[in-house]
């Protein structure tokens, strides 16, 4: 690779990957607004579909507290923290919105417990707030 061909890859990956993130976002959206259409779908399969999309975003939630706790304090600029600082955020909020006045969810419970031991780090406040939001609305 040329460094001009290198940078050409890593804005398109940086472009399918914000795709890939607005595709995921908005199929979530439709599938838990299905549980309104009431008569319209069948209520098993949208039930099965959510809780495959709740799984999904719990466990890449998971990979991205994990990936913000290994990081060393001094590398706290970087910006692979900051990107992957910014995904944690946005999944979260996407649960957070997506949970509405649903009942508790099996993994959430599982999520509370890996997410809030980022109280204590460095993440920005903006961060802290929404997990104390979700933490409250779990309560």
């Amino acid at each position: 690779f040329t460094k001009n061909n290198s940078e050409n890859y890593a804005e398109q990956r940086l472009k399918l990957k914000m795709a890939s993130w607005n595709a995921f976002r908005l199929l979530a959206i439709r599938v838990f607004g299905w549980s309104e259409m009431n008569n319209m779908v069948d209520i098993g399969t949208v039930n099965d579909l959510q809780e495959e999309i709740f799984d999904i975003m719990c466990l890449e939630l998971f990979r991205l507290t994990e990936s913000i706790k290994a990081f060393p304090n001094d590398q706290r600029l970087d910006q692979k923290y900051i990107r992957i600082e910014k995904q944690f955020y946005k999944l979260l909020h996407l649960l957070y919105t997506l949970n509405g006045e649903r009942a508790i969810h099996k993994s959430e419970h599982n999520i509370l417990n890996n997410i809030i031991s980022l109280l204590g780090t460095r993440t920005p406040p903006c961060t802290k707030i929404l997990i104390l939001k979700f933490m409250r609305r779990l309560l």
